[in-house]
């Protein structure tokens, strides 16, 4: 096999009025042809879709901001409100040991004079059997 040379191939730039002349087939086949209506009408829909549903998310998280500020806000009071608690627990733990002891002690009196009463009352009852009246 011998090489042979090749001869640069000359080419004609195409000038508008030539592609005006091509039939539609000839244009299809050596151009990429514009995209149907159809297919253009979808992209813009597909387009707008996508950027309302944007809108709709950036006005969603700007809500969802606003709602989250006014919970940590609530939430920062609570946590006030518990660490105070926290501190005054140990005290109101004291107070009720020391009014629970109250309690026991003043039922412990109260029995004490409900049994002293019904025994007052059994004697009396018992001087009015008898004959004593006072």
């Amino acid at each position: 096999m011998t090489r042979q040379a090749l001869e640069p191939v000359e080419t004609v730039p195409e000038t508008p009025a030539s592609l005006l002349a091509r039939s539609p087939e000839t244009s299809r086949k050596g151009s990429i042809a514009f995209p149907i209506p159809l297919v253009l009408f979808l992209l813009l829909v597909l387009f707008v879709a996508l950027n309302v549903g944007a809108g709709w998310k950036v006005m969603t998280l700007e809500y969802e901001k606003a709602r989250f500020s006014v919970e940590k806000a609530a939430f920062e009071v609570r946590l006030e409100q518990h660490e105070k608690i926290l501190k005054e627990l140990p005290e109101l733990q004291h107070q009720a040991q020391d009014l629970s002891e109250k309690v026991s002690e003043m039922e412990g009196r109260n029995e004490t004079e409900r049994k002293r009463f019904e025994q007052l009352t059994a004697d009396l009852e018992k001087a009015r059997r008898s004959g004593y009246n006072p």
